[in-house]
This record gives structure tokens, C-alpha cells and sequence, in this order.
């Protein structure tokens, strides 16, 4: 049932990207469809294939796969969500004119800008999550609590959350996260969900 759920939506996010590029760019020959439709149905079907590609393939070609596969997931979620407040927007721009008899519009931006903006939006914050991803910070938190039993030195707790270790994370990454975590020098190390994805074979001889 999830399985489905998740094909519906995301198969959703494809058929609406699809008609995007269709709708901005009328003179796309049958071939560019054809291999537009076959792109997004390798990317709609990624997240599966890469499941099967971590029992049998290298990690370096798994691996390359998976950055492009999860960048296209980003992307494709946020060009849906930025481009469909374009099209509500534009819609009710449509319902005020219909409404007043107003023909000026208020607002009513070509076709390539409504396609070109959510593009380069959702680009933009997906090398923002990149770089994000790439460069974790340590923030610190002092909660003081009459509950605590008295002693010489604080309770130092750390938290990890999200970090994701998998195919997609390199070695080198994941001892950045364990360096930045040794350097607090926890009482307490708290992992509160999504710290293993997929088969994470690469890291565990390290």
C-alpha cells in the first residue's frame, strides 16, 4: 500500500513535469518526448532501481546513481510545489478578470517564465541542501531543570538526526560527522531516526 501511495505521488510530480515541458516547448518533436518520457520514467522508477543496483553493481557507480537519483527527487518536489503556486496564482488572476469584466491582466507572465523561475528556484535550493548537507553544524543548547540530580559538570547530551548513512554519503563525510560528534566529548549520544539508508556496506569497514 505504501508502495503504491508513493507511486501515485510521485508519478504525480512526473506527469506534471512532463506537461510543463510540453506546454512551454510546442515545437518538441515526437522524438524529444519520447525521450523526455523515457527520462522521467527512469528517474520516477530510480528510487527502486537503486535498491536493486546496491546487491549487484560497484559502490562508485551506486553511488553516482544515487546523488543523481535523490537530487532529482529534491528538484522534482519543489518544481512542483513552486510551479503550482505559479499556476494558483495565475488562476486566480483568470477568476478576478472573469469576475470584473477586467481585461487588463493583473498578472499574466509567458509560458517559459512560468517554466524557467520554478526551475531555477528549485535548482538554487537544491545546491543550497548540498551545500547545507556538506557542511553540518553543531548547535548548543543549555537547559537547566531543578529534576537533574546535582553534579560537578553539566550533562552533556548530543542529538544526530537525518544524517542519512548509505551509498550516498562517502567515507569521508561520514568520519566528518563522527569527528564533529567526538569533539563534544557527549555524556550521551541520542540518534533520533534516519541514520541508516539502503545497504551502507561501504562504511562498515570503517
Amino acid at each position: 500500500m505504501i508502495f503504491l501511495i508513493f507511486l501515485c505521488i510521485y508519478g504525480t510530480f512526473h506527469l506534471y513535469f512532463f506537461i510543463k515541458v510540453k506546454n512551454t516547448f510546442p515545437a518538441l518533436t515526437l522524438g524529444g518526448l519520447l525521450l523526455l518520457s523515457l527520462f522521467l520514467g527512469l528517474m520516477m522508477t530510480g528510487p527502486f532501481l537503486l535498491r536493486l543496483m546496491e546487491y549487484g553493481l560497484p559502490d562508485g557507480y551506486t553511488r553516482f546513481f544515487a546523488h543523481l537519483i535523490y537530487f532529482w527527487m529534491g528538484f522534482i518536489f519543489l518544481f512542483f510545489i513552486l510551479s503550482l503556486l505559479v499556476d494558483i496564482i495565475i488562476c486566480f488572476n483568470f477568476l478576478i478578470e472573469h469576475i470584473t469584466h477586467y481585461r487588463h491582466s493583473l498578472w499574466r507572465p509567458p509560458r517559459a517564465v512560468c517554466f524557467y523561475v520554478p526551475v531555477c528556484l528549485a535548482l538554487l535550493i537544491c545546491f543550497y541542501g548540498i551545500y547545507e548537507a556538506a557542511h553540518p553544524q553543531i548547535r548548543h543548547w543549555i537547559i537547566e531543570t531543578e529534576k537533574a540530580p546535582p553534579q560537578e559538570k553539566p550533562f552533556r547530551v548530543v542529538q544526530i538526526t537525518d544524517v542519512h548513512f548509505g551509498i550516498a554519503m562517502t567515507n569521508k563525510q561520514a568520519r566528518r560527522i563522527v569527528a564533529a560528534v567526538r569533539e563534544t566529548q557527549p555524556d550521551l549520544l541520542v540518534c533520533t531516526g534516519d541514520i541508516l539508508d539502503g545497504r551502507p556496506r561501504s562504511l562498515f569497514p570503517q
